[in-house]
Order: C-alpha cells, then structure tokens, then sequence
C-alpha cells in the first residue's frame, strides 16, 4: 500500500504542476506582446504533463476497489478535458502568430509556376459545429424483403 501512496503522491504533484502551467498559458495567450516561442515552449511541457499523469492514472487504477473507479474516471477526465482545451487554444495562438510565409502552401517549383504558388494560401480556419447541442429524431428502419 505504500507503492500506492507514492504512486498518488507523484501525480498530485504533476496535477499541480499542470494547474500552474494552465495560468501561466492563460496568462500569456490573454497577453498581446505574446511571441510564438514562448507559446511553443509551453506545449512541451504540457504533453509531458499529460503523458506522465495519463501513466500515473492508469496505475494507480489497477489499485482501486471496484467503486472508487467510477470517482476516479470522472476526476481524470476533468484533467484530460482541461489539457486538451489548452492544446487546442495553444495551438489555435500559435498558428495565428505564424509569420504570413509559413502559411502559404508549399510546393515544389517545378510543378508550379511563381505566380500559381503565390496564389496558392491555405484557407482560414472553418468554423466548427458543437454537437453536443444537436438534438436528433430517432427514426425506426423496418427491412423488407422482396
């Protein structure tokens, strides 16, 4: 039981380590002077974190009695979902941050002409749909032979 207890321990510590990290990111993407590098040296960190907590998690699950899961699930997943909302505005601040050059598609000059390749741009970023919200009419399908 003293495995477990260091086990528990050890990702408490990375939990907070994690918790810090989600205020600083807050800070510097609330932050206009913001650089690209300081936001690239935060990601790191971060799915390092995450890789170790994630490890952390699983083993100490294999410990649990059958109804501390279903608690630890849920409070695993509060992280999981906090990372992955930072990840995401991590990298949606870096790629508006990224130099007008680096957004252009890149091709080999042979293909293209100077003039095609500068037209060539990848285009802004598609708004994306919330499902979650959606409500669906369930439809009942009744196969007929022939």
């Amino acid at each position: 039981m003293d495995d477990f207890l260091k086990l528990e321990n050890k990702r408490s510590t990375y939990r907070a380590q994690l918790t810090k990290l989600f205020v600083k990111i807050d800070t510097d993407l609330n932050d206009q002077d913001t650089d690209l590098e300081t936001l690239k040296s935060e990601l790191e960190p971060l799915l390092i974190k995450d890789s170790t907590v994630k490890e952390l998690n699983s083993e100490i699950e294999k410990n649990l009695k059958p109804e501390e899961i279903e608690k630890e699930i849920d409070i695993c997943t509060k992280y999981e979902e906090k990372v992955i909302l930072y990840k995401i505005k991590l990298k949606k601040r870096m790629k508006q941050l990224q130099p007008d050059s680096d957004q252009n598609c890149s091709f080999n000059s042979s293909t293209l002409n100077s003039s095609e390749e500068n037209s060539v741009r990848i285009p802004p970023e598609i708004k994306t749909v919330n499902y979650q919200n959606l409500r669906f009419r369930k439809i009942m399908v009744i196969p007929i032979n022939i």
